[in-house]
Parts: structure tokens; C-alpha cells; sequence
């Protein structure tokens, strides 16, 4: 599929927010919304990314090419999920579109209880400080990725948690 919009539904949330901004990186036109703003959402608008506050039909538009959405939203009620079933959108979960991102590369998953989000920093930040470059997906902001939960990177390497 060529992809050239994409519109994210509950893009707040810490793994999507990281996908609306790489894919916002890779030059295609992105939009967003969640219930209310919050840092992550914040950080995408200084970014220069369409952000809406609450979820209404009106924020999608037909010419979006891919719809990917939080497992966190009711699909059966949501306004946006429910307009792009009705124009025919492809949808995909957030869950969906990570594993597609990870079909091409490398990847490392920090699984566990307690401490995924500063493993898969440290180990994000060992690897660019070794010359590796990945793209890191974390479950915070992270300073040394310029306050991003993302640090998009050039090599064939993928740490999530």
C-alpha cells in the first residue's frame, strides 16, 4: 500500500504517539486525536502534527489513506473508527502496524513487569552511542532522544517495548 496520510486515533498514548511521529519523519502527511491533550500530544503539535482534542467524525478526511488506531478506544462507539469502516479505510491496531514496521527489521522486545521502559532506553541509547543507530520505541520521554518516546535511527535495528 502506498501511504501518503495516514490519521492516528489516540495518538496520547505512548506507543502511538512514537508511530505518528515516524511516520510524520518519513515525509507522509499525519494527523491525530485523543480525548485530551497530554505531554505526548503536546510534543506532537510542537512537532508540527495536526493533534485534535476528542475524537469526532469530522477529523477524519477521505482522502486518508490508513486509519491506526489505540486498542484503548471502543471500537464499536468511536466516531473516527466508525467513519473510516463507512469510507472503506484500511485499519490497523497500533499493535498491527508495529509488527509490520518490524517485519523489516532487527528487532528487540523488552517485555516483563517492572522496568521495560528504562531497559529499552538504555539499550536504545547503548546502541546509537555504539554506532548502531536503531529506531527506539519507549514507553517515556527520553531525554538523550531529545525528550521524544522515539529515536527514529537509520540502521535495520528495532527496540520496543
Amino acid at each position: 500500500m502506498d501511504l501518503q496520510k495516514i490519521h492516528f486515533i489516540g495518538s496520547g498514548g505512548s506507543g502511538i504517539s512514537a508511530l505518528t511521529y515516524y511516520y510524520h519523519q518519513q515525509g507522509m502527511t499525519v494527523t491525530g486525536s485523543d480525548q485530551a491533550s497530554n505531554p505526548n500530544t503536546d510534543r506532537l503539535k510542537k512537532d508540527g502534527i495536526q493533534i485534535y482534542s476528542g475524537h469526532e467524525a469530522d477529523h477524519l478526511e477521505e482522502m486518508v489513506d490508513l486509519v491506526i488506531y489505540s486498542e484503548a478506544i471502543d471500537r464499536s462507539s468511536n466516531p473516527e473508527f466508525l467513519k473510516a469502516k463507512e469510507l472503506g479505510i484500511a485499519c490497523q491496531s497500533y499493535f498491527e502496524a508495529l509488527g509490520e514496521l518490524s517485519a523489516s527489521k532487527k528487532t528487540i522486545v523488552v517485555a516483563g513487569t517492572h522496568g521495560k521502559t528504562t531497559t529499552t532506553a538504555m539499550l536504545g541509547q547503548a546502541l546509537v552511542e555504539l554506532g548502531e543507530d536503531p529506531m527506539v520505541i519507549v514507553g517515556s520521554r527520553v531525554p538523550f532522544f531529545e525528550d521524544r518516546n522515539i529515536h527514529v535511527g537509520s540502521s535495520d535495528w528495532l527496540v520496543v517495548e
